[in-house]
């Protein structure tokens, strides 16, 4: 499913994503037609724009936690007009798989959007790279990184963004990424070597 701000919208979106392989199922401009859609069918993957009406302010992500909360396979993608941090970590609390947050420029980009909404689908992560520089740039992420030599920061933010699995769970829970907040101090886990997993397609509602 798709909910976006504006007709217009919308069908940029579904056209994109057609282009891309994947099979629209509906779309919509506000969480409360999104909700009664999911209530129907279950889609891979929703894709939610975060400024959505009546507030116009977070009212995408609002819906995208009550998403993952009554339909945890639900994939929900995120689509950002700014980098907020704040709203990406609010995102990443309900747990690091199965989540997006984009910024919203990314969807003229095919390749990138696509494999961002498959990620999702499939129960990964995709967090746009600004976001993730962001993110990992929090005092106490930063002195945790410092240790590590610049490949191995290139992986971690890799693994941040969505775009590798290999060792995830334990990089992410030394970042305090997920529910518990809190950064480990300690070692670093091993930063796997393994190339990234292979995208495969999905269908969006």
């Amino acid at each position: 499913m798709v909910a976006a701000i504006g007709a217009s919208r919308r069908d940029g979106i579904t056209c994109v994503l057609a282009d891309a392989g994947f099979r629209v199922l509906t779309s919509c401009g506000d969480g409360e037609a999104l909700m009664t859609s999911l209530a129907r069918e279950r889609p891979d993957v929703a894709i939610v724009d975060l400024c959505l009406p009546p507030t116009g302010t977070d009212e995408g992500l609002r819906i995208a936690e009550a998403i993952r909360s009554q339909w945890p396979h639900v994939g929900v993608l995120v689509l950002t007009p700014y980098a907020e941090v704040a709203l990406a970590e609010r995102l990443l609390a309900r747990g690091p798989g199965g989540v997006g947050f984009l910024l919203e420029d990314r969807v003229v980009d095919v390749g990138l959007f696509a494999a961002a909404a498959s990620r999702v689908a499939a129960g990964g992560r995709a967090i746009d790279p600004l976001v993730v520089d962001q993110l990992l740039a929090r005092s106490d992420r930063r002195r945790l990184l410092a240790g590590l030599t610049t490949d191995e920061r290139d992986r971690t933010a890799a693994i941040v963004e969505g775009r590798r699995t290999d060792g995830e769970a334990a990089v992410l829970a030394w970042l305090g990424f997920g529910n518990d907040a809190t950064v480990w101090d300690g070692s670093p886990p091993a930063v796997g070597q393994a190339p990234p997993s292979t995208e495969a397609a999905n269908r969006v509602e």
